[in-house]
């Protein structure tokens, strides 16, 4: 394994502006434009995995893991699908900073390569007991507010696959709890930058959120509220986030392009358009 660079001191989150847009970049490209990427790279310590079994979790797991934390994983590789782990870690971390509930990320080490890991949770309801509760049949705690903060960053991250084995559940004092999972197909996925808006109406993402809709009334102030919270996390705290990751998960110009779109003109304009999208149903 590759040695890093131990953990320097703390940088400044104001000394470097917010561009205005976002280039476009493709794999391999360079790009003078393109604002430089933070020199702090945090030190990261993989779980290991010691024994492997085949995926479990999905068509872009690699396989299924146990960590010698003793901890059971959903593995996605780089070698699999270059793009996936960095949409999980990225897309796992943000929801953490604007209050949605998400699986517990990890970087893991298996066959000599560092990989995302989504770890198994105790409490997790079969896909029965799953569409029992995304159809109402279950008592759950805030479930419409949940639910539409969950559609609504999924539209913003272009996550095209939320279908309903993509929703999870533990159960806490008799209540059912949304936990998102799996964002394989959003951010990254595609490489950058973002596809256009709107999500196809056939995707996953859009039918099952209308499905649910007819359980669960959309909460447009629960939808107001992540997209608020979206333009509050600065352009520092998504350097941070791909500090935290292995550097091999994005190259360096797609994660300066993706620097540079945070807080630009093009970020603002895709928000504006979800909100209006959301407020008079073209989005719904």
């Amino acid at each position: 394994m590759a040695s890093t660079p131990s953990q320097p001191s703390p940088k400044n989150p104001s000394s470097a502006p917010l561009p205005a847009a976002a280039p476009t970049v493709s794999a391999g490209q360079q790009s003078s434009a393109l604002p430089a990427l933070s020199k702090y790279q945090l030190e990261i310590f993989p779980i290991e995995i010691i024994k492997v079994f085949p995926a479990a979790g999905g068509a872009d797991s690699a396989y299924t893991g146990e960590g010698r934390d003793g901890m059971k994983y959903n593995i996605k590789t780089v070698s699999k699908t270059p793009n996936v782990p960095c949409a999980e870690w990225f897309s796992h971390k943000l929801a953490e900073r604007i209050g949605i509930a998400s699986a517990f990320p990890a970087v893991v080490m298996v066959n000599n390569e560092r990989a995302y890991g989504s770890r198994w949770e105790s409490g997790m309801l079969d896909q029965a007991r799953n569409n029992e509760v995304l159809t109402g049949k279950l008592p759950g705690a805030a479930l419409a507010g949940r639910f539409s903060a969950l559609y609504t960053y999924d539209v913003f991250l272009h996550n095209t696959d939320r279908h309903a084995g993509n929703y999870a559940f533990i159960q806490v004092d008799g209540l059912y709890r949304l936990v998102a999972m799996d964002f394989s197909r959003a951010w990254s996925w595609n490489g950058w930058p973002l596809p256009p808006l709107p999500l196809a109406a056939g995707c996953s993402t859009v039918a099952t959120g209308r499905m649910i809709r007819q359980h669960f009334a959309f909460d447009h102030g629960e939808a107001t509220k992540v997209m608020d919270s979206l333009v509050g996390v600065s352009r520092a705290h998504i350097d941070g986030i791909f500090d935290s990751m292995p550097v091999e998960w994005a190259d360096a110009p797609m994660k300066a392009a993706m620097l540079a779109w945070w807080g630009s003109a093009d970020m603002t304009q895709r928000i504006d358009v979800i909100r209006k999208g959301l407020a008079n149903g073209t989005y719904l």
